[in-house]
């Protein structure tokens, strides 16, 4: 008996290892465009009463032009200061009442807006989006008081964080067109330079449904959440499309090298970058580690080349050596201070 038990596991083990991996299953979807442009993606998945909104902006670091960097993170803090309809911290307010939760993030190559809430509060999502796609409010308090905000994100993230500077530097090192030269989260001087006039222009230029992709998933109806897009995002105006972005990278075959001399460092670091020929723009997650890669084609092209940023610690005797925390990569997450 005593030996009858492991075999029995044992060939049920063998089986259950020899058995084929399930397939996936397709993830069935819609794609349609509005007459404004807004381009509209619904999936239908009835696992929770729950669903997912996310508005994701063709706008990211690349758009902003020299000494305005910055400025598409700065304004996707501003994207949560009000609209026509909805006072200041209202959006937040209304989504987290309603046992649901909201943030913004903004990378490179987009500025994206999400709210996950019940399935009987698909109205009150569609609503708040569309709200502040349509007519978000713009005044100098709400600017500085954003601007602030993201200068203290700034601090805690890059200047005080220990190897923080990291990504900065090697974007410089990797990239010499504008458009990727520089960080997300932009430059203190730049962001005190930011103007109201600078956010309005900014607003009409980018933040239109002809620029923007909203995707629904979640236990929703497919025809009834088509009609309701269109009742709250329909009658938003189309604006012109922005102008392209040059991308253009000369050939590199070389590789470059920069230290930091990090006052905040324990340990001497050294973080290897590799530009592929074809960059592939990765999917990170809330740490920004990278998880998957995603085909874009026609973007940062050249050659391959590489850099090399060492972090230099200070020689302090008497201090133990410890391994600080890595930067968080290009993706900016909204911070959730009192703000």
């Amino acid at each position: 008996m005593k030996l009858f038990v492991p075999l029995v596991l044992a060939v049920a083990a063998l089986a259950f290892a020899q058995q084929a991996p399930s397939a996936l299953p397709k993830v069935k979807f819609t794609d349609t465009r509005l007459d404004n442009g807004l381009r509209v993606v619904i999936a239908e998945d009835h696992f929770a009463p729950l669903y997912a909104i996310c508005v994701s902006y063709k706008v990211g670091s690349r758009d902003e032009r020299q000494g305005r960097t910055g400025f598409a993170h700065l304004f996707e803090h501003m994207m949560f200061k009000g609209s026509e309809n909805v006072g200041t911290g209202e959006l937040d307010f209304l989504i987290f009442t309603n046992g649901g939760n909201s943030n913004g993030t903004t990378n490179t190559d987009r500025t994206s807006y999400y709210e996950v809430l019940p399935k009987n509060q698909l109205d009150l999502g569609l609503y708040l989006e569309a709200d502040r796609m349509h007519g978000l409010v713009i005044t100098q308090e709400n600017l500085e008081n954003q601007r602030q905000a993201v200068k203290e994100e700034r601090r805690q993230s890059v200047d005080n964080q220990a190897y923080g500077q990291t990504d900065e530097r090697l974007e410089e090192l990797i990239y010499d067109n504008f458009a990727y030269h520089h960080s997300v989260i932009g430059s203190m001087g730049d962001l005190d330079a930011a103007s109201v006039d600078d956010v309005k222009q900014f607003f009409k230029t980018y933040y239109a449904p002809n620029n923007a992709v909203l995707a629904l998933v979640g236990d929703l109806d497919t025809k009834e959440t088509l009609a309701k897009v269109k009742k709250y995002f329909g009658d938003i105006p189309r604006q012109d499309p922005p102008q392209p972005v040059d991308l253009t990278e000369a050939p590199k075959s070389g590789e470059r090298r920069a230290t930091v001399e990090d006052k905040l460092a324990r340990l001497t670091r050294l973080d290897p970058r590799r530009r592929r020929r074809r960059f592939r723009r990765a999917r990170r997650s809330r740490r920004g580690q990278q998880l998957a890669s995603l085909p874009e084609t026609g973007a940062r092209q050249g050659g391959r080349g590489s850099g090399v940023v060492r972090h230099r610690p200070p020689r302090w005797p008497g201090v133990f050596p410890h391994l600080g925390h890595a930067a968080s990569g290009q993706d900016r997450r909204r911070s959730r201070g009192p703000h």
